[in-house]
């Protein structure tokens, strides 16, 4: 009886310890970057984040995400910056220079046109009166044009 106990209670400790965050992965990888390096699966349903300016998400996967569309490897003279993403409601368009003509275009996720307006250097863009998904942002300045995708949460 006692050896029973010893085996089953070392069964179960050795199945908490080694099992605890496995999960069966849509796929996974690890990113390189200036900053560091981190690992990464797809495929997690929920997952808790943490912070307030910068968040870390915690789970046994983590959510991956292309936002920005075009011009990462282009040579652009239009510098952009738009942040947060995903966003509740406000998105900021943030340019390291002036622009006379530059422009900002929202697109939803089947093709319409939501909103457009322009951008000199700073423009907030507010989503509240639009539903939950995912959204195109197109800035264009004379010949350059960057394409980022929005998301948007409740």
């Amino acid at each position: 009886m006692k050896r029973t106990l010893l085996c089953a209670g070392a069964l179960l400790g050795v199945s908490l310890m080694g099992f605890a965050q496995e999960s069966t992965n849509a796929t996974g990888g690890d990113a390189f970057g200036v900053g560091g390096s981190s690992s990464y699966s797809v495929g997690q349903v929920a997952y808790m984040t943490n912070g307030a300016n910068h968040t870390v998400a915690e789970g046994v996967q983590q959510p991956y995400e292309i936002s920005q569309i075009s011009g990462v490897n282009e040579q652009s003279l239009l510098k952009v910056q738009v942040f947060p993403n995903p966003t509740a409601d406000l998105v900021e368009i943030r340019m390291d220079q002036a622009q006379q003509n530059a422009a900002y275009q929202l697109f939803s996720a089947n093709g319409q046109l939501v909103r457009e307006g322009d951008v000199n250097q700073h423009a907030l863009l507010s989503l509240n009166d639009q539903p939950s998904g995912a959204y195109l942002l197109t800035i264009t300045e004379k010949t350059s044009t960057r394409t980022f995708r929005i998301v948007k949460n409740q």
